[in-house]
């Protein structure tokens, strides 16, 4: 169900029938208003995300046709400038951002929330920007693991998130000297690259008392305002064999991966002569799937 939570109200109870409204004013030769008098800033929690709500005060920026900043302020600042910005006349597009950074490549527990929106400045007019609504920018990624998974898992073990290139994020699972598993819960917040749009997860670790890792296994359709649940499970061949499969929960798009696990340490490559299918490698003949 979309909720809207309004952060910053319109300081008039005019209902705008339509996005912008021009009206006459006497600024400088050349210049215009970006009125923020009926502005308000919502977040769309419609997410699959439940990500954290946005905290703190948002920045307005402005960019001209080029890109180029021609206006960088907190929305703070704006209120505080009698609620208006004078641009030059000109097209634009405003972007409003939970964030006065740029948008990171990854990095837990930074969620950010933005919106943009195109206007136009005419000379000797105001253009009021009405209201916007912010939404996650980020895809959403956590880690997770069976507990038949986690009875294999006899040491230290990593499951590396990437989106973009050379920005990977590692969730630790952590074995402790009296046996007690514990692991990254932490949610990994990924900016994601439209050229790409896909997330690679490996995993390296004690299973069993062998040292296993797996090739990288490829997700596609990776979008801003998404939550991919990554959950490692234990699955048995035919023949006994015990391997483990990657998940994503929730997002029947994406089927189940079968992982080729290779007993060697340091070997991220497949293995040609590994079998195929669900063939991996046989760990303990006593083991039994819970």
């Amino acid at each position: 169900m979309k909720k809207n939570i309004i952060i910053a109200f319109a300081s008039t109870a005019m209902v705008l029938l339509a996005s912008c409204q021009k009206t006459p004013i006497a600024p400088e030769k050349g210049f215009g208003y970006l009125s923020f008098s009926e502005f308000s800033l919502g977040l769309d929690e419609e997410l699959d995300t439940k990500a954290a709500a946005a905290s703190g005060n948002y920045t307005i920026t402005v960019l001209d046709a080029e890109g180029n900043h021609v206006v960088r302020k907190t929305y703070d600042e704006v209120k505080n400038n009698d609620n208006k910005i004078s641009v030059p006349a000109g097209s634009y597009t405003l972007v409003a951002s939970s964030s006065a950074d740029e948008l990171p490549a990854a990095a837990f527990e930074q969620p950010v929330y933005g919106v943009s929106k195109n206007f136009s400045i005419e000379a000797g007019m105001t253009t009021s920007i009405g209201e916007l609504i912010c939404t996650l920018q980020q895809c959403k990624v956590t880690v997770s693991y069976s507990d038949d998974f986690l009875k294999m898992v006899t040491g230290n073990c990593t499951a590396t998130v990437e989106v973009t290139a050379g920005a990977p994020l590692d969730f630790n699972l952590t074995v402790s000297s009296n046996g007690t598993k514990t692991y990254d819960q932490n949610a990994g917040y990924f900016a994601v690259p439209e050229d790409t749009r896909t997330m690679l997860v490996t995993f390296k670790g004690e299973i069993e008392g062998k040292v296993v890792s797996i090739t990288p296994k490829v997700f596609s359709n990776i979008a801003p305002k998404q939550w991919r649940q990554i959950r490692f499970i234990p699955k048995v061949d035919e023949e006994g064999n015990v391997t483990f499969d990657v998940v994503i929960q929730d997002l029947i798009s994406d089927s189940t991966l079968n992982n080729s696990v290779n007993a060697d340490e340091g070997i991220i490559a497949e293995d040609p002569e590994a079998p195929k299918g669900d063939g991996g490698i046989a760990l303990a003949p006593d083991y039994e799937a819970g």
